[in-house]
């Protein structure tokens, strides 16, 4: 007789309804966690805790590794396939979007994915894309940084929910939700106000020495962060305008066969301007994509992570080897 057990491919997933729709419980208690500010984690620990170790500070939270194993084909044992918004929650990207040095993996991703998949994504992944896109606007205005890059993101937002108003995947009442909290995000960058710096006696950059201020503008890899910073006093913009700095990032962005394609035919490198070279190299070729950290595919597991953060592989012993993934790849391997 055969055996009448449960069926092989587990029972099913567990379900519970939220304000948003139905969610499945074990995506559901991630974001539970990762929408838990500062100060309900820091009240929580305090009650938690034990007080001679809160007196000696010496409780350190466990450093999470989110990560997420992306198989290349189904089989009897993997009947399944990994959404575009379950990949968004496991690896991440909500703290991401904080982190300053994951900050800009996350608005390529998301400029990506607004850009060219808006339209055909699924109604959870429209949601997915919504909040994340609503948590770095509240970021910038919380910290009043990278204001340009969230207000470019909600003007590609605005245009892509006005042309696939008639063809989009999704009922239209979801669409008119998209747009309405499209416009009150936009409306909440033009009501912020930056303020500036009060006098705390603390250093300031126009008291550093011209030397210092040199070593913190080499490290900018923007020339609208280059111009911006020479704007903000007279001995800054003097200081942007000598050839040393655009010279490092022409050589930053671009090489040296794209440099001898801009000039032109009685020109030389030697007596163009540096400036000149830069803005001819912008415009034909664009500015390469820098990320202070990065996806990697690990060879091994084949586990999509965070370089920094490491994942639990089940080969320890072997040599670790990864390829970095860039934005528009770990896109493509859930739309794809």
């Amino acid at each position: 007789m055969p055996f009448l057990g449960q069926d092989w491919r587990s029972p099913g997933e567990q379900w519970v309804r939220t304000s948003e729709g139905w969610e499945r419980l074990q995506l559901w208690r991630l974001k539970l966690f990762e929408n838990l500010n500062e100060n309900v984690l820091a009240r929580l620990l305090k009650l938690t805790a034990v007080e001679d170790l809160i007196k000696q500070k010496e409780i350190k939270a466990n450093r999470s590794q989110p990560h997420i194993v992306v198989t290349n084909r189904m089989s009897r044992e993997k009947n399944f396939q990994i959404s575009l918004s379950e990949a968004l929650t496991r690896l991440d990207m909500c703290g991401a979007i904080k982190d300053i040095r994951r900050f800009n993996y996350v608005c390529k991703l998301l400029e990506f994915l607004v850009k060219r998949k808006f339209t055909n994504l699924s109604g959870a992944a429209q949601k997915a894309v919504l909040t994340l896109t609503e948590l770095l606007v509240n970021n910038v205005m919380k910290t009043n940084n990278h204001l340009s890059t969230a207000q470019k993101l909600l003007k590609e937002l605005i245009i892509t929910l006005e042309r696939g108003y008639y063809d989009h995947v999704g009922g239209s009442l979801l669409w008119h939700k998209h747009q309405h909290m499209a416009e009150c995000l936009q409306n909440k960058l033009n009501n912020l106000e930056l303020k500036e710096r009060m006098d705390d006696g603390k250093i300031q950059m126009s008291d550093l020495p011209d030397d210092c201020i040199r070593e913190i503008l080499l490290r900018l890899n923007n020339h609208q962060d280059l111009v911006n910073t020479g704007l903000t006093e007279v001995r800054t913009f003097q200081l942007v305008q000598e050839k040393q700095f655009w010279h490092n990032l022409c050589i930053f962005h671009f090489t040296n066969e794209q440099w001898s394609s801009v000039l032109k035919r009685d020109e030389c490198i030697d007596t163009l301007p540096w400036p000149l070279l830069y803005k001819r190299l912008v415009k034909r070729y664009g500015l390469r994509d820098v990320f202070a950290e990065m996806l990697h595919l690990c060879k091994h597991c084949n586990t999509l992570y965070w370089k920094d953060h490491g994942h639990p592989c089940f080969l320890p012993d072997l040599d670790p080897k990864s390829i970095p993934i860039s934005p528009v790849m770990c896109v493509e391997l859930f739309t794809g």
